[in-house]
């Protein structure tokens, strides 16, 4: 087929097709979606300390503004990277504020194995967060995989990771207010045990929940691969 015919054939079939907004304005509707969720569990569970509390402890604040921050800025990444031709430093816009929330939570590791000893790294299994966990889990999970499944997944390993990352750190945000207090070590494991488990069902899934073939079968036959 010569290119005067392929560009015939596809001008022929073309239909309107809407641009998909920003990636900011994709981010603020899917945090927009997720928040209702959390705000309910955070009014059902309450919170274990007041805002002056929170507030009097500055390595905390640092540590909830840097979760937030990767929540934020790992969605942004994650709807620029289901848009071709994007740069590709869109994909390193988590890497500061994640590194900022990792380092946070190591500085308290320390003080607190200086302060306890080994006491101040022990680990118990906090059952109590399991269902607020999974609760405000399930909106942010949904949204963030119909929204990127909108755009053209043409990296879906990538692109679920980083929309996975922005979950796990959003539900971090809100568990840490349960937990304001000397359970550094707790954070480090359970929380990032969380980041982890979801990057890796990521990685796992990423192909057979945003298979690009699949979902470019929906454009019209001129405009298919092969």
């Amino acid at each position: 087929m010569d290119t005067d015919s392929l560009i015939s054939r596809i001008a022929a079939d073309s239909t309107p097709v809407r641009r998909l907004p920003p990636p900011w304005r994709r981010t603020l509707v899917w945090f927009l979606l997720a928040l209702p969720t959390l705000i309910l569990v955070l009014a059902m569970h309450g919170l274990d300390v007041s805002l002056a509390e929170i507030l009097a402890d500055r390595r905390f604040v640092i540590e909830e503004i840097a979760t937030l921050a990767t929540a934020i800025a790992a969605a942004m990444a994650a709807f620029a990277s289901t848009i071709p031709g994007t740069n590709r430093k869109w994909l390193l816009l988590p890497a500061v504020p994640f590194a900022v929330w990792l380092l946070s939570v190591g500085e308290g590791c320390l003080n607190d194995f200086q302060k306890y000893g080994w006491d101040g790294l022990s680990l118990r299994i906090d059952s109590g967060c399991f269902l607020p966990m999974a609760v405000t889990s399930i909106v942010p999970i949904v949204a963030m995989v119909r929204m990127l499944s909108r755009g053209a997944p043409l990296t879906p390993r990538i692109s679920m990771i980083l929309g996975m990352l922005a979950t796990a750190a959003l539900v971090n945000f809100g568990l840490r207010l349960f937990h304001l207090g000397d359970v550094t070590f707790m954070v480090l494991v359970w929380h990032f045990g969380l980041v982890t488990i979801y990057a890796i069902g990521a990685g796992l899934l990423a192909h057979r929940i945003l298979d690009w073939q699949r979902l470019s079968a929906r454009l019209p036959a001129s405009l298919r691969m092969g």
